[in-house]
């Protein structure tokens, strides 16, 4: 079974106790082995000796619970990887996004890091089409809060016109 990285692992570790951590670590290797997240299909590989229906269930506690969420999870993560990467006060750029898969519509926030994008935070859209500034200042203010430290630059397409208005921009370096 392949382990998380310590950074990862010290933190969940922190939000979840010994068998939830376990059930999250057996969820992420066998996602990782057979690349698919069917509930079904992760139930029937899960090793555990009792029957598939009530892994199924086992499942769906676990991924219910009240600390599976971005910012009790990743928050902390994400944070003490960029406090590693980058200096207080240096420039971050983000980017803003939406993205739509059949009727998932989804605004991410990443950010840019050695030209590629790590997701920090995002929402489900409850309609198809582009968003507007509300849904992108709820996306954005939670980041916003979390980089506190940092000087950030925002970027986004043509669909993020209302935001340049309300969120100031920082000129870095």
């Amino acid at each position: 079974m392949i382990q998380l990285p310590q950074l990862y692992s010290k933190h969940l570790k922190k939000q979840l106790n010994c068998v939830q951590f376990l059930i999250l670590s057996i969820l992420i290797n066998l996602i990782q082995e057979h690349r698919w997240i069917r509930l079904e299909n992760l139930a029937f590989q899960f090793p555990s000796p009792i029957k598939e229906k009530s892994r199924i269930k086992k499942i769906q506690r676990f991924l219910s619970l009240k600390q599976l969420n971005i910012k009790q999870l990743w928050f902390p993560i994400i944070l003490e990887w960029i406090q590693n990467q980058y200096q207080p006060q240096e420039c971050l750029f983000l980017v803003i996004d939406r993205s739509q898969w059949r009727e998932i519509n989804l605004l991410m926030v990443s950010l840019v890091y050695h030209r590629r994008a790590i997701p920090l935070y995002f929402k489900l859209l409850p309609k198809k089409g582009n968003s507007n500034l509300i849904a992108q200042k709820e996306v954005l203010e939670p980041v916003i809060s979390l980089l506190k430290d940092y000087k950030l630059v925002v970027l986004g397409d043509r669909g993020g016109h209302g935001w340049r208005i309300e969120f100031a921009t920082v000129r870095c370096p």
